[in-house]
């Protein structure tokens, strides 16, 4: 369903995760999300990206558009070691299994997260070239809308 949204989808997935316990809203805490952006600092951080979703059409009743919102999830590591495979798995975990008619409540608004699907697997991204940090990312869409 698609719709007016006080708050950028991006944004509400990052409040997601945390609610989740998969990372926190604190730069200076462990596994903090970042929305749509990644600062150089810390090296362990997780990005919620919105990105271009799929639209759906209206539909019959009230003529409303339906769309998918695109995201993008990326996780950042400054070493390889089993730290990062069980991050990124415990997002995919969640994104496959647990997020499904979830509330998440922003300042006040509360959306309801119907489901998100997942458009790839786990992509390893390789190394950042100056720091040589390793990234990861899944790539997905989300039906969501303010309740």
């Amino acid at each position: 369903m698609s719709g007016s949204l006080r708050h950028p989808p991006a944004r509400i997935i990052q409040q997601l995760l945390v609610d989740l316990g998969l990372g926190v809203d604190n730069p200076d805490g462990t596994w903090p999300i970042f929305v749509n952006h990644m600062p150089d600092s810390p090296d362990n951080a997780i990005a919620v990206y919105d990105t271009d979703g799929k639209q759906f059409g209206r539909n019959s009743n009230e003529g409303e558009r339906q769309e998918h919102y695109g995201i993008q999830i990326k996780v950042r590591q400054d070493r390889v070691d089993e730290t990062v495979q069980r991050k990124i798995d415990a997002i995919k975990v969640a994104v496959d299994e647990t997020i499904y008619r979830e509330d998440v409540t922003i300042s006040s608004r509360t959306y309801l997260v119907q489901a998100f699907t997942r458009t790839s697997n786990v992509l390893q991204l390789g190394l950042e070239p100056v720091s040589r940090r390793r990234l990861y990312t899944i790539n997905g869409t989300v039906s969501l809308w303010e309740i």
